[in-house]
């Protein structure tokens, strides 16, 4: 393969290898890239200030020396974010000489964490040696072959062992004390009717994850979420229990509201539904969302307790997602209690804002979803 330098392919692989991550060892973003960021050393042999580096790098920018492009190759391929068929792409596209001698040697050492060499494909070529153009490799063939045999066997033991854990452990709700920032949208055979009820028989097929609750001041108001996918939508539900339904007047980002901080088209986007006076659709071109309050509540009335409401959302996908792709996200969850129509820092205000991976901004998305069919 020839040089191909090409930053912002690079840039886009590497945001793969690092969800990839995130995903297999259930942790957040953020921290795979501290990670990996601390491993590396610059040509003054400093480490790098952990994850900074790497998103840097992620934004179509290439790592300044050879050097530090193979280590980081190796350490991906180590923590299984980078595929043995991806590696010379990546290092093809950092401007890296030779990726495919360099990929090999990669995937033929051993990982730092004692495991076995990462192997790459076979290469397909004959195990027989020549020598004046007679194979020579005849001794002890029925030995080898079963050698082969013992070790195939060992072989796809393993896989299936590993294969059989690991579905096992992802298909666990984050819920029930999993790793809180992955989540998981079942592809939809049917797609639901946005109306904000969410009674769609399709949702029960959903996994429902708390993430987010607000303060005993604001008396204890929860949000539960789910997500459903197909070709062309992610469709959100959020299930909120809250006991004062209001908003916040000239602000309504400050009012009772969802915001769902997603990856999309290889750009983050904040899709946000809030409520306002009475109105219950929000349509922005083929985006639509549409919330519904629960038995027994009212919007901007102080004098009852409230049951909460419902919001569902239809998000449109700039490109076609495929089984076990995984995307950045965020969520947030704002309550505004005690003022209705109040500005959300008056003394009067009881408010509240509650952000998913814990970061107190929409401008990142540390969590990860994947797309997955039953």
């Amino acid at each position: 393969m020839g040089k191909t330098l090409n930053s912002r392919r690079f840039g886009q692989l590497l945001s793969t290898a690092v969800k990839r991550i995130a995903a297999h060892e259930d942790k957040n973003i953020a921290l795979i890239q501290d990670e990996i960021g601390y491993s590396l050393r610059k040509k003054n042999g400093a480490t790098y200030e952990g994850g900074s580096i790497i998103e840097h790098w992620r934004k179509g920018n290439l790592p300044p020396d050879l050097a530090i492009t193979f280590t980081l190759a190796k350490t991906l391929a180590t923590k299984k974010g980078l595929e043995p068929d991806e590696c010379e792409t990546f290092l093809n596209y950092a401007g890296y000489p030779n990726p495919a001698s360099a990929c090999q040697e990669i995937f033929s050492q051993p990982s730092v964490e004692g495991e076995e060499p990462i192997q790459p494909s076979p290469s397909g070529k004959s195990i027989a040696a020549e020598k004046d153009g007679k194979p020579t490799l005849m001794v002890n063939i029925a030995l080898n072959q079963r050698t082969l045999i013992v070790a195939i066997i060992a072989v796809l033991t393993v896989i299936v062992v590993g294969v059989y854990l690991w579905q096992f452990r992802v298909g666990e709700k984050v819920g029930a004390g999993q790793n809180p920032f992955l989540l998981e949208a079942v592809y939809a055979e049917e797609r639901p009717e946005i109306n904000g009820r969410l009674d769609d028989a399709v949702w029960d097929k959903a996994q429902s994850i708390l993430f987010a609750r607000h303060p005993e001041i604001n008396d204890g108001t929860t949000a539960v979420v789910k997500f459903l996918w197909d070709e062309a939508y992610l469709y959100v539900g959020v299930d909120v229990n809250d006991t004062q339904v209001e908003g916040a007047g000239e602000t309504p980002w400050d009012s009772d509201s969802i915001s769902v901080v997603v990856e999309n088209g290889g750009r983050l986007l904040e899709y946000r539904h809030s409520l306002i006076d009475e109105i219950k659709v929000d349509r922005a071109g083929d985006a639509l969302s549409v919330h519904w309050l629960k038995a027994n509540s009212s919007f901007n009335d102080p004098s009852n307790l409230d049951g909460g409401y419902l919001i569902e959302m239809r998000i449109p996908l700039v490109s076609t997602p495929v089984e076990n792709d995984i995307i950045s996200i965020d969520l947030l969850s704002v309550d505004h209690d005690k003022n209705p129509n109040g500005a959300y820092n008056s003394s009067k205000t009881i408010f509240s804002k509650k952000f998913w991976d814990g970061d107190q901004t929409v401008d990142e998305a540390n969590g990860v979803l994947r797309f997955i069919r039953e």
